[in-house]
């Protein structure tokens, strides 16, 4: 999702950090490495299933910092036409 966050904040204009654009290159550099791709041609009649929740965001238990508490927020947003 890099390319869409870095696009809307160059339409808002406002710059991202120099944390986030370091974590960024350090998810694209791990995704490319080739110690963690699996390359493989399926066959026809062949079916390939993949559970992204445990591929994409698995993880292991996160616990807060007793001084540096994290901080949650949730937004909900309006799918709403406009018609000019």
């Amino acid at each position: 999702m890099r390319y869409w966050i870095e696009r809307a904040y160059s339409l808002l204009q406002e710059p991202l950090s120099e944390e986030t654009l370091t974590a960024f290159d350090r998810l694209d550099a791990s995704l490319c490495d080739p110690q963690f791709v699996l390359s493989f041609m399926l066959q026809c009649g062949e079916m390939l299933w993949v559970d992204n929740r445990s591929m994409a965001h698995n993880r292991n238990a996160f616990f807060d910092a007793p001084d540096t508490p994290r901080t949650m927020v949730r937004m909900w947003t309006a799918d709403t036409a406009i018609s000019t």
